[in-house]
């Protein structure tokens, strides 16, 4: 590549140019083809010809004439021109040779966001730039990807997210081994992280068509910042800033999320956070997740009561019947009460129709109340109640058809005998009021 030996001159040529340029910028107006049209016009025929042809090497020299005589031409100047230096940085064996490509890549990135603007996505290429060629400067690099991430937000591509957190790591070691106080912490590795998971989810979820990418990048993402996702070590961070702001609900929400998707719910920092928010800015949703970590805690009465908050702010029955039947699971099994479970369970059903869990539930409130309903026959006469309950749920929902029948099967062996019936009048098939708390009609059945 001879047409190459002047690289380091032309760099200086392209530097002036690009100083003068801006000085001028105020002092004469330039049409797009610079202010000498003529010679703009020959030179950018000839470049796109050889460019046409991919032949970069002799569409160089005409190239740079049309950089330094018309700068504002095209932004498709500035797209060739970085088409062809990535080539040849990636074919350069002479390392000297190579750093001036590099040089001149990095100024025609500083002309486009010049003359073109979109200096949130140039930076982060010029970043990358950096990265793959200069990775000892990597203070610049951090600079530059973190504007582009700051100015590009939920635009930002794939590559720059993750060589952004991924910089703010290698920087977190580097300071942390020479001891280098007031730079980057963990607390800027954790925000990061935080930045660039945010927008590749929000790009995966959407159906983004570089969907793929960004899971790719998010995967790469959380497995160099998983050292700093430990539950303990996100309190130690971002307790300080709690306390300090705690009506930042921006903050409360950032943390909410972070700690969740690092599944510290069994924290009491987490929920402590929660709580805030939730004081803060009550939705249906953080309600039933405070509920579920009262639950899980044992605090059921401070349960019961984040489950009617979050009942309260829910519109959509779907949600509703998922937390009517969670009351019931509590009401049953922690208090015992059957006949508020089964208040909670019908009210379940009556927000889902088509679901058959709440049958399953009151029939597994039947079946288990059977030693306090009384003795012999009265006894028994909850498994027949209970039965229909399971028949009920497969009626409304087949797909849990296979799990009732077995509930049901499995209660026959508790039916009283024919002979058991004979002395309360009763034979198979006739109607049974089941007294107790049931207090339902239902069908005579015998185990022989």
């Amino acid at each position: 590549m001879t047409s190459m030996r002047n690289e380091f001159k032309v760099i200086t040529v392209l530097i002036a140019a690009f100083v003068f340029t801006s000085m001028s910028a105020n002092a004469q107006v330039e049409s797009d083809f610079g202010t000498d049209s003529v010679k703009c016009t020959e030179n950018i025929s000839l470049y796109q010809e050889y460019y046409k042809q991919d032949n970069y090497v002799d569409a160089l020299p005409y190239w740079k004439k049309v950089v330094v005589i018309c700068p504002k031409y095209s932004k498709n100047v500035y797209l060739h021109g970085e088409k062809m230096y990535k080539k040849f940085i990636a074919e350069e064996k002479d390392e000297a040779k190579k750093s001036g490509m590099v040089d001149t890549l990095l100024l025609s990135y500083q002309y486009r966001i010049a003359h073109f603007n979109q200096e949130g996505l140039v930076k982060g290429k010029m970043g990358l730039a950096m990265y793959d060629n200069r990775p000892d400067e990597i203070d610049k690099i951090d600079k530059l990807l973190s504007k582009s991430v700051e100015l590009e937000g939920d635009k930002s591509s794939p590559n720059v997210l993750f060589r952004y957190v991924q910089v703010k790591t290698k920087l977190f070691h580097r300071d942390k081994e020479i001891e280098q106080e007031g730079k980057v912490d963990k607390v800027d590795v954790l925000e990061a992280y935080d930045k660039a998971a945010t927008i590749a989810t929000k790009k995966i979820d959407s159906g983004d068509k570089y969907a793929k990418n960004y899971q790719i990048a998010l995967d790469n993402i959380e497995t160099i910042v998983d050292p700093f996702l430990k539950c303990d070590d996100i309190r130690e961070i971002y307790f300080s800033k709690v306390e300090s702001n705690p009506d930042d609900v921006a903050l409360l929400k950032k943390l909410v999320s972070l700690l969740t998707k690092r599944k510290c719910l069994n924290k009491d920092f987490y929920l402590d956070v929660a709580k805030r928010l939730h004081v803060k800015e009550p939705t249906a949703e953080s309600g039933a997740n405070l509920a579920r970590m009262y639950v899980q805690r044992g605090d059921y009465l401070i349960a019961m009561d984040y489950y009617n908050d979050a009942l309260n702010l829910q519109t959509d029955n779907v949600e509703k019947g998922k937390y009517y039947l969670e009351m019931a699971e509590v009401e049953f099994h922690q208090f015992k009460n059957y006949s508020k479970a089964r208040a909670h369970a019908r009210k379940a059903a009556s927000a889902r129709p088509d679901w058959g869990k709440p049958y399953i539930l009151i029939g597994d409130l039947y079946m288990a109340s059977s030693k306090m309903c009384g003795d012999g026959v009265e006894a028994k006469a909850v498994f027949w109640a209970a039965v229909d309950k399971y028949r009920k749920a497969k009626a409304v929902d087949p797909s849990i058809a296979d799990f009732a029948n077995k509930k049901a099967a499995n209660l026959r062996k508790y039916y009283p005998t024919t002979e058991q019936l004979f002395f309360i009048s009763k034979k198979a098939g006739d109607s049974y009021k089941v007294e107790c708390w049931i207090g339902e009609t239902t069908t005579v059945r015998t185990s022989d």
